[in-house]
């Protein structure tokens, strides 16, 4: 589109991105990711983003990277938390506590896909994210045991389909109670520093990591978001 003559403008959020595509204009927000223009129902705030995006249109020459200068403003009400109180550390072993989530999360994960009419589990192919949780349980403590029936790819890459399916399970339950609405940084705070189960992926991420088996050590990337890289 530039080498015809039309000048193209675009909205980053994640800048060191940005920095290596060196894409002719862009405008980077610091917003949380899903959200490029800020916060939603706020047409005055999303159309000053809109109009400084556009105004890069101004520059002949490139790569432009700008950075927009307002944050967007806070959400009201009161701070979101989980429908579910979580058992402790003291409630059993690691994996204990890890089923016991599951069982307490699945009502609210019954409303979240009545409700919405779809939902994000089911890529590993296996039936019962309790199945799920046992075997990513089994497998930090060292005992794996067979993977589970169903599932549609090898080991080790069968690991990273079952994490997703059950962070999916996870934020997708305690995101069903309605009127309380929750960012990604509530979930993700929520997930990798109070549930078990953040307990167990951190586990999981730093075997995969360790490993000799470069397949391993491959499938750790992804399992943590780089911003939870630290364990709380």
């Amino acid at each position: 589109m530039e080498s015809a003559g039309l000048a193209t403008t675009s909205i980053s959020l994640i800048r060191e991105h940005t920095e290596k595509i060196r894409p002719p204009r862009a405008l980077w927000v610091p917003f949380e990711l899903g959200r490029p223009l800020g916060a939603p129902n706020d047409p005055e705030f999303q159309t000053g983003v809109l109009r400084a995006s556009l105004a890069l249109l101004e520059r002949e020459s490139g790569p432009v990277l700008e950075d927009y200068p307002h944050d967007a403003p806070a959400g009201g009400g009161e701070p979101w938390a989980c429908p579910v109180a979580l058992p402790g550390a003291e409630a059993g072993d690691q994996e204990a506590r890890l089923l016991r989530e599951v069982e307490l999360l699945q009502p609210w994960y019954e409303e979240a896909t009545r409700s919405r009419g779809r939902s994000a589990v089911g890529l590993s192919g296996v039936e019962g994210v309790d199945t799920i949780a046992s075997f990513l349980a089994g497998f930090v403590s060292g005992e794996p045991g067979t993977p589970p029936e169903g599932a549609n790819e090898e080991m080790p890459f069968l690991l990273r389909y079952l994490a997703d399916d059950i962070k999916a399970f996870y934020q997708e339950a305690a995101t069903a109670q309605p009127g309380r609405s929750a960012t990604s940084t509530d979930l993700n705070d929520w997930l990798y520093k109070e549930t078990t189960l953040g307990e167990v992926l951190y586990d999981l991420r730093d075997m995969l990591a360790a490993s000799e088996d470069p397949r391993e050590k491959l499938s750790a990337g992804g399992l943590i978001p780089l911003t939870y890289a630290q364990r709380p």
